[in-house]
């Protein structure tokens, strides 16, 4: 009898050991859901963090009107070197974005007769969508414009720019962005002289942007 049950304890199978055992599976972490029942990924191009700076160029050309009695067709071209520093990200969801104070040094050239180039600088406050690669935005702002003619003819050297307009940037990379702009410009000398016309321009420009 005890050999029998001997004989039995001998021929049944060893008990695994732990480095036999199988690893326990892995779940992979899933994204959190959104309020719907979906699962909701982060952005791969976030709002940019506060203190990013903005460094670009842009350029363009617009028809505009000479609001003198004749209404006097004109056109106006633009370079402008940019620097923006942003702030946010702000709000949420959406509205997710970053507001900018934005610096401008601009060329410009007036189409008239004689014709007057010069320059100047833009101060400008942009707020931009935080869409994903692409990046909406509207701004406004003033600049001071020198030149070497009067602008419009027999007024003065010296204007001012109220500007105001909407753009789009689409992020090529992380660091780097091309884009557009719609822009209403604005030329005149508040008041300097009794006559003071003024110019109406519509720009289109576009552009570069390196953020760091």
């Amino acid at each position: 009898m005890l050999t029998s049950l001997l004989i039995t304890l001998a021929l049944l199978p060893a008990p695994p050991t732990l480095g036999s055992l199988p690893a326990p599976a892995t779940v992979a972490p899933q994204p959190a859901a959104a309020p719907g029942g979906q699962a909701q990924a982060s952005p791969s191009f976030p709002a940019w963090p506060a203190g990013t700076v903005e460094i670009g160029g842009l350029g363009g050309y617009g028809t505009g009107v000479v609001y003198d009695p004749q209404r006097t067709p004109t056109s106006v071209a633009l370079l402008a070197g940019r620097v923006a520093v942003h702030f946010g990200p702000l709000a949420d969801g959406w509205l997710q974005g970053n507001v900018a104070i934005v610096l401008e040094g601009v060329a410009m050239t007036i189409d008239q007769e004689p014709r007057a180039r010069g320059g100047g600088l833009n101060l400008l406050f942009r707020y931009t969508w935080a869409a994903d690669r692409w990046r909406p935005s509207f701004f406004a702002g003033a600049g001071a414009l020198f030149t070497d003619e009067p602008v419009p003819p027999g007024e003065t050297e010296r204007n001012y720019m109220p500007q105001a307009g909407i753009g789009l940037q689409y992020l090529v990379g992380e660091r780097v962005a091309v884009g557009g702009e719609y822009r209403f410009h604005h030329i005149s000398n508040n008041g300097q002289t009794e006559s003071n016309p003024g110019i109406n321009s519509h720009l289109l420009l576009f552009g570069v942007s390196w953020f760091r």
